[in-house]
């Protein structure tokens, strides 16, 4: 009987072995494929075209910020500095404002 218990074991283990790969190999989601979409559009881009995409998604950042908070551009970036230094030890030269 122990025998005939491993044997089916075995068969079994194959099984959910066999299913795991199949989901892996054969599904795949929408956000991986718009990871690599991303990777490839980012990755032909110049240095400089990169760095214009970072300055143009922080600014978009920063207008949602203060358009959710009711803030100024001003008011908004010190809020952001101060939530930055939440659980840091304190230090005199961060609280003057630059």
């Amino acid at each position: 009987m122990k025998a005939a218990r491993q044997k089916f074991y075995r068969w079994w283990r194959r099984g959910s072995l066999d299913s795991r790969r199949y989901t892996s190999d054969a599904m795949h989601s929408v956000a991986d494929d718009l990871r690599e979409e991303q990777r490839e559009r980012i990755a032909r881009m110049t240095p400089t075209e990169r760095f214009a995409l970072s300055e143009r998604l922080g600014e978009e950042g920063l207008a949602e910020f203060m358009s959710a908070n009711k803030l100024s551009r001003a008011d908004a970036l010190k809020a952001i500095r101060r939530s930055r230094r939440i659980g840091r030890k304190p230090s005199r030269c961060l609280d003057e404002e630059r």
